[in-house]
């Protein structure tokens, strides 16, 4: 046996030694999950989130919106722009574009790559696309911006 295996071996043995105390060790229980999973009131910053209201003028009763923060919501000269929290930006995505068509809004566009995607969606009286990223302020988020159909 070499001399490095020799010392490793003497190591092990003097620190399980060392260990050993005669009394059982109680086990420890990993935990469920080892990924963090984003505190939704916490932005990716560490900061408190600060929730706010829709634009007075948001049309409401004709875009659905994922249920979740609203953590930043503009009204544009021409329509809106609201950005909502997302524990899980692939699923939000999927959830928020069947809220679209189950409404009667038609998918125009699509694209999707892991936790970036972008769908584009033509209604009757609004176009809205939807994009999905993690914002380095506010951690996972779902993007929507929404214009008047021309």
């Amino acid at each position: 046996m070499n001399r490095i295996a020799l010392a490793a071996v003497v190591l092990a043995a003097l620190t399980l030694s060392a260990c050993a105390t005669g009394e059982p060790v109680p086990s420890e229980t990993p935990a469920a999950s080892t990924t963090p999973v984003p505190d939704p009131d916490v932005t990716a910053s560490g900061e408190e989130v600060e929730v706010v209201d829709l634009p007075k003028t948001f049309p409401v009763d004709d875009v659905p919106l994922l249920e979740g923060d609203v953590l930043v919501a503009n009204e544009l000269s021409d329509g809106w722009s609201v950005l909502i929290s997302s524990n899980d930006v692939v699923n939000d995505f999927a959830a928020a574009s069947e809220l679209l068509v189950a409404v009667g809004y038609t998918t125009t566009a699509t694209n999707s790559d892991g936790d970036k995607s972008f769908a584009s969606f033509d209604g009757e009286k609004y176009q809205v696309q939807v994009s999905t990223a993690v914002d380095e302020t506010y951690g996972p988020a779902i993007t929507y911006t929404i214009y008047p159909t021309q």
